[in-house]
């Protein structure tokens, strides 16, 4: 005889179970904590593999972002224009001294 924990009610009842019933209500007990500890596990399983996935999921990423950045038009242009367009865009970052040494950045104080 199998035993329903829905027609007892609330634990806060006055239920005082038989000799036959508290048998039934510990194999019931014991059934449920194997299927509790057994879903633990699953849990802990999906999020072993849920943290895989986010791993993968960040690598690909890198992935596809180096592989995206490699086509980039830039990368076609000739050194030379791209020296220009660094001469246009920082003017004062390389500017030579009196000793043919350059310095970056435009103030007297700066790294040599």
């Amino acid at each position: 005889m199998s035993f329903n924990l829905a027609n007892v009610g609330p634990h806060s009842s006055e239920f005082v179970p038989s000799t036959l019933n508290a048998s039934s209500i510990t194999q019931l007990a014991k059934e449920r904590k194997r299927e509790f500890e057994s879903c633990n596990r699953m849990v802990t399983e999906a999020h072993a593999k849920l943290q895989d996935l986010l791993l993968m999921q960040k690598d690909l990423e890198a992935d596809y972002f180096n592989a995206a950045t490699l086509l980039a038009p830039i990368r076609r242009l000739p050194d030379e224009m791209l020296g220009r367009i660094m001469l246009f865009a920082f003017p004062n970052v390389f500017e030579w001294n009196e000793h043919h040494q350059y310095k970056i950045g435009p103030g007297k104080g700066d790294v040599q």
